[in-house]
């Protein structure tokens, strides 16, 4: 399906290439991902696949043939036919992807009004199903709301849900499931799985997380400041890597049943430095001061008043209360639209909450 030669990119013609001599394959059903830092060339070997690269750079050398298609000699009309269709992509940052002037299921539409012959009627009806199968709760509402007006991982839902709407050839994601929770991202990635096997779609995944790769991959690239690593099949690579910075790369993962004082880091593994870090001393932190304290908060939504009836909307935040202390962190945690970044936005606030109290220092934040 893919065939990447020889390929370096570079942001000048006299710079140092951020991709040197790249080669890969994925065939029709296969699924190749591609890891690293950030930094490592892993978008922009992704950008270049869909003719997106930015107007500074140059690709040096190299070739990449889609289907039998070079699409370094693709004129814009040929690029408009393959993208979005042929060759879709989950772009990493949905806020910036998505257009904020238009409305998301407007957005949504357009793949299916411009590759396919489907009327306006029936590509909302698609979409509205696409919206329901990567979980978006009240898909009436999130084809009727603008991208700010959905939380982060709703906003990557909308994302994916456009990209597959055409059932790509190939379809590109960039860190797909980085904004979601570990329910709705299982549901997403067997969602991806189920529409490989339906249609033969190749994918290239692109993706910090090494635990979802385990899982998804067929084959894996190991990228390092544009060059390439490691690259073969996935139980090869996470099992027996050769490579000391893919060595480093998976002894970097925190731990689940410790908390070390400090992380290695890949730097350690390269230099043959790596030190083992005694795990951190619990500290009480009740006898420290208190510093922010959070009492009964409710935050809504959405709700409208008339002399008929009155509508309280939806209800975003309900009776929350904790405690932070000096010097502490408190994790928190919960699904895609759970009232988190709301919460947060009451902290500081961007939001004011109907009910309850936020105390700072012993100063009411509220007033």
């Amino acid at each position: 399906m893919l065939n990447i030669n020889n390929l370096s990119i570079a942001f000048s013609p006299s710079t140092t290439p951020v991709v040197k001599n790249l080669s890969l394959s994925v065939k029709a059903g296969e699924t190749l991902a591609i890891v690293g830092e950030s930094g490592s060339g892993k978008s922009v070997t992704s950008l270049a696949l869909l003719g997106l690269l930015a107007p500074n750079a140059v690709i040096q050398e190299g070739e990449i043939v889609f289907n039998g298609q070079s699409l370094l000699e693709c004129t814009p009309n040929e690029w408009q036919k393959l993208r979005g269709n042929a060759i879709s992509m989950i772009f990493q940052e949905p806020m910036t992807a998505l257009n904020p002037s238009m409305k998301c299921g407007a957005q949504a539409m357009e793949p299916l009004l411009k590759h396919t012959s489907k009327t306006s009627a029936e590509a909302k009806a698609e979409v509205l199903s696409l919206f329901e199968k990567v979980k978006l709760p009240e898909p009436e509402r999130a084809f009727n709301s603008y991208p700010h007006q959905l939380s982060g991982g709703q906003r990557q839902r909308v994302m994916i849900a456009m990209a597959i709407s055409c059932k790509p050839k190939l379809l590109i994601a960039d860190e797909p499931t980085t904004a979601l929770d570990v329910t709705v991202q299982k549901d997403i990635l067997d969602l991806l799985q189920n529409l490989q096997q339906e249609t033969g779609m190749a994918m290239i995944f692109i993706s910090h997380d090494l635990g979802v790769v385990k899982h998804l991959a067929h084959k894996i690239l190991v990228m390092f400041r544009g060059e390439t690593m490691e690259y073969g099949p996935a139980k090869d690579v996470l099992e027996n890597p050769t490579s000391a910075y893919t060595k480093g790369l998976l002894s970097c993962k925190p731990p689940l049943n410790a908390k070390p004082f400090r992380l290695p880091v890949v730097e350690e593994f390269l230099e043959g430095t790596v030190k083992h870090y005694a795990d951190k001393t619990p500290i009480d932190f009740s006898k420290k001061q208190e510093l922010l304290s959070i009492k009964n908060v409710a935050k809504w939504f959405g709700g409208s008043s008339s002399f008929f009836k009155k509508s309280a909307g939806t209800q975003a935040l309900k009776d929350v209360t904790l405690n932070v202390f000096e010097g502490e962190v408190l994790g928190l945690v919960g699904e895609s639209g759970c009232g988190k970044s709301t919460l947060g936005k009451c902290i500081v606030g961007l939001e004011k909450p109907e009910v309850g109290e936020i105390f700072y220092n012993g100063k009411d934040l509220l007033k």
